[in-house]
Parts: C-alpha cells; structure tokens; sequence
C-alpha cells in the first residue's frame, strides 16, 4: 500500500491504474489516456507522477491478457484513441422524459379527492342521482 497525500491507494503498478481507470470510465464517456491521467490525478486516484503513456500500457497489458485467456475485453479502444467500458452504449443515458400529463385523468382525479375528502361541519351533502 503506497500512501498518496492523506490516502492510502492500494495495489501498486498497473492493478492501482487498472482501478483507477475502471472508476474513471464508470460514467460511461470515452476518455483518451491524457484525458484519464488528468483527472485522475486531479481526483487523486493515481500518483501525481503518472503520464498517459503509462496509463495507455496498463489498459494495452489488460487487453491482451484478457484476449489470451479468451475473455471478453474490459475496455474497448475506440477508432480516436479514446477508451471506454465494454458496455452497450446507452443512447437515452442523460435523457428525462417528461411525465405525460393527460387532462382526462387529472380532472377525475381531482373529482376523487374531493369526493374522499374529510368534510367539515356545515357541508352540504349532494346526492348522486
């Protein structure tokens, strides 16, 4: 265990950088290996002596070996250089629908509350005929 400013970051070479890496990319963006080593610096998930070449050999040495067992890759490499998880990419992953408002329901909503509301002394009742 390596201790790194007031924490403790646990595993050394390319297993800390491995866990780092995973963290990084859990928001499910691409990042390039200058872009990982930044922020994980920045975060202080990896050591402030670092540089992307040592990060883009990590992923390369995970990748091979999961290759060479006949695993599935961890990461992928995209065409830019760029990595991410080797997760089905969600088109809709920052998208809110908004809840469909229908007038029709909200009106015998609003009729059931106030049939089912507490009456007070002094309210008329109506018939339902």
């Amino acid at each position: 265990m390596k201790l790194f400013g007031h924490r403790a970051i646990r595993g050394s070479g390319h297993g800390a950088v491995l866990a780092a890496i995973r963290t990084l990319l859990a928001d499910g963006k691409a990042h390039s290996a200058e872009e990982l080593c930044a922020l994980g610096i920045r975060q202080g998930l990896l050591a402030e002596t670092t540089i992307p070449n040592y990060v883009r050999n990590a992923i390369k040495t995970l990748l091979d070996r999961q290759r060479d067992r006949g695993e599935a890759p961890e990461f992928v490499q995209l065409r830019d250089g760029r990595y991410r998880l080797d997760l089905p990419v969600d088109a809709f992953a920052r998208h809110d629908d908004p809840v469909p408002v229908s007038h029709a329901i909200e009106v015998i909503r609003e009729s059931a509350r106030e049939r089912t509301a507490p009456r007070q002394r002094g309210d008329k009742i109506t018939s339902l005929r």
